[in-house]
């Protein structure tokens, strides 16, 4: 990773702090804390934004953690991030108190010193509701091009050489030529104004979603899973097994279940994009109505009659229906996804082959998990989505009762 930068702007940054809180202790949290460190400061408070086993974290109410002579630095490199979390400081914190490690003219510097890829269309969401079998699907057509490796992280990255390197790499003029260009990574979610600055205001913009209790559930096992958060080794440690009561928790503790608040995300993009510029795939359709459904994608993103293909079946990838088997597999997990992770920005060529190597060690580390959630947590995760399903009905002109619900 080049550092060099990184140190730069947190001498700039940090020159006049008397005392330096990071926040959150993510890949890039832990990165400043390396480089202050290696520079001599000793000053430091570290933060991150949940709350296990009794230990009080960021973001709390109150408190006496809460350091009037401090710098708070927002070491989150995604938009979405750091506006949240600028916010939940500004609860507690003066303004002037707050600075960014990453920001907009940081972003603009670097597209303008490595220049962009073009693409037709890109799929910016959401996980866990069909967007690898949606990869896999256009992929068969020899008129699309998309990249081997579905998600590239570029925007989380777009800081880095070696990102807008990959990227690059993922798109060679050669066999792009001709063709529709898209991509599809969930990853692009919560970064609706670097998607806009970098791909530029002619991009088309699909959504797939998903019933979002059932997207909730299989976010929740598919993190079990990865074991990537430090924070699933806490449910392991104290549930010793994954069952329906571990998700009840994970519902109550976890935001990433707002995720799947779709139009909070889709409307951030509709201050950048026309509303004809952004289609809505409901996976149950794709289920359902797997060619008519492709039929309609395929001409969206600007494929002319005879150049789509004919789909009788949707490819049914990445379901993630299987857990690690115990706490070792949870490690083991965890390993290899941080090892996919730190090759990811360094070699996506290498990446893509490590994939293979994953999905056969997960036969051995992963079994299947088929236990429904309670029917009380159900109707608890129906009632807290209900709101965002109704803007989500206005958005499409159509009723999802009867798909995603019933009254």
């Amino acid at each position: 990773m080049d550092q060099d930068w990184i140190e730069e702007r947190l001498r700039l940054l940090t020159a006049k702090a008397e005392k330096i809180v990071i926040v959150p202790m993510g890949k890039w949290g832990r990165t400043c804390k390396e480089i202050l460190e290696g520079m001599g400061r000793t000053d430091l408070v570290f933060l991150d934004n949940r709350d296990y086993d009794d230990r009080t974290v960021f973001p709390v109410e109150g408190g006496d953690h809460w350091y009037t002579d401090a710098l708070y630095l927002i070491a989150a490199a995604n938009e979405g991030v750091r506006k949240e979390i600028r916010e939940q400081l500004e609860r507690h914190v003066a303004p002037s108190q707050l600075a960014d490690l990453f920001s907009d003219d940081l972003i603009q510097s670097r597209i303008s010193q490595y220049g962009k890829v073009t693409l037709d269309f890109l799929c910016c969401g959401f996980a866990k509701c069909g967007t690898t079998s949606l990869h896999v699907a256009l992929r068969q057509n020899p008129n699309v091009f998309l990249p081997d490796v579905k998600e590239t992280m570029f925007a989380d990255n777009i800081w880095l050489p070696s990102a807008h390197r990959n990227l690059r790499l993922s798109y060679p003029p050669k066999l792009t030529a001709g063709k529709i260009t898209g991509g599809i990574e969930p990853a692009y979610l919560r970064s609706a104004k670097t998607v806009h600055d970098y791909f530029g205001e002619h991009l088309r913009l699909l959504f797939c979603v998903r019933n979002p209790v059932k997207a909730a559930y299989s976010l929740f096992r598919m993190q079990m899973r990865d074991g990537f958060h430090d924070r699933i080794f806490y449910y392991l440690q104290k549930y010793k097994n994954i069952s329906p009561e571990v998700f009840d928790e994970w519902v109550r503790l976890e935001t990433e279940k707002d995720t799947f608040c779709y139009m909070d995300y889709i409307r951030e993009y509709l201050n950048y994009y026309p509303k004809d510029q952004v289609r809505i795939v409901v996976f149950e359709d794709m289920i359902k109505r797997p060619d008519a459904v492709m039929q309609e994608i395929q001409e969206y993103i600007g494929l002319d009659r005879q150049h789509r293909s004919r789909y009788d079946a949707l490819p049914h990838i990445n379901e993630g229906d299987r857990i690690p088997k115990n706490l070792a597999c949870a490690y083991i997990n965890r390993s290899i996804m941080g090892l996919m992770r730190e090759t990811e920005e360094s070699d996506v060529e290498l990446f893509a082959s490590m994939q293979s190597v994953r999905d056969q060690i997960w036969l051995i580390t992963n079994e299947e998990y088929s236990e429904p959630m309670r029917e009380e947590t159900k109707e608890e995760l129906t009632r807290f989505y209900m709101d965002s399903i109704r803007e989500l009905e206005d958005f499409l002109e159509r009723s999802l009762k009867g798909t995603w619900y019933e009254e």
